[in-house]
């Protein structure tokens, strides 16, 4: 009898550490890929946030145009800073932080009796932050043909005192800063 108690806890404990060998496997992995989402989550469309100084043009309508050198990696978050330092007069937004809709901003009006809403536009040359033209075609927005000529893309741009901008395919929380680029808020 002893022996047969002998064999099944040894059998017991064998399975334990097996067991707890595989748990330990699996917890690295889960780590691995933890690191991963985290790293992805941290990129937009290629861009990853970066908090380094960066000037950019911001138009605030088609005549509000303003040089802002800032350390923040979004869109919102530098119309937070503008509000706060009384740049802005107004930035109201709903929805959260990583998903704000933009509700008022500066002295622009929007015109919902007439279908006038804010636009987000900028000269980001990246496929998955410019819109796509699918239909849908704001008010100042232009079909820009890109690509070879077999098969081209069609994306939603306009032109604001010089610059190509392209309607953009993320809101204000997603829209990365890049060090040069301009960005507008115009109503469409």
């Amino acid at each position: 009898m002893f022996k047969k108690g002998s064999k099944i806890f040894a059998a017991v404990v064998i399975l334990a550490l097996v067991f707890s060998i595989a748990l330990v496997t699996l917890t690295a992995c889960d780590s691995d890929l933890q690191d991963r989402i985290k790293e992805l989550e941290a990129q937009v469309g290629g861009y990853e946030a970066d908090f380094s100084e960066k000037t950019i043009t911001l138009y605030i309508g088609d005549d509000n145009e303003m040089s802002v050198t800032t350390r923040k990696a979004f869109l919102h978050d530098v119309l937070k800073d503008l509000k706060k330092d009384g740049t802005l007069t107004q930035y109201e937004f709903s929805g959260g932080e990583l998903s704000p809709f933009v509700t008022k901003v500066g002295e622009l009006k929007q015109d919902e009796a007439n279908g006038k809403y804010y636009g987000v536009w900028h000269d980001v040359d990246e496929f998955s932050l410019k819109s796509i033209y699918s239909g849908y075609m704001p008010g100042r927005g232009k079909q820009k043909k890109e690509g070879s000529e077999e098969y081209p893309t069609f994306f939603v741009a306009t032109e604001l005192d010089g610059h190509t901008l392209y309607y953009s395919n993320v809101g204000v929380g997603l829209l990365p800063i890049v060090d040069g680029k301009t960005y507008a808020i115009l109503v469409d």
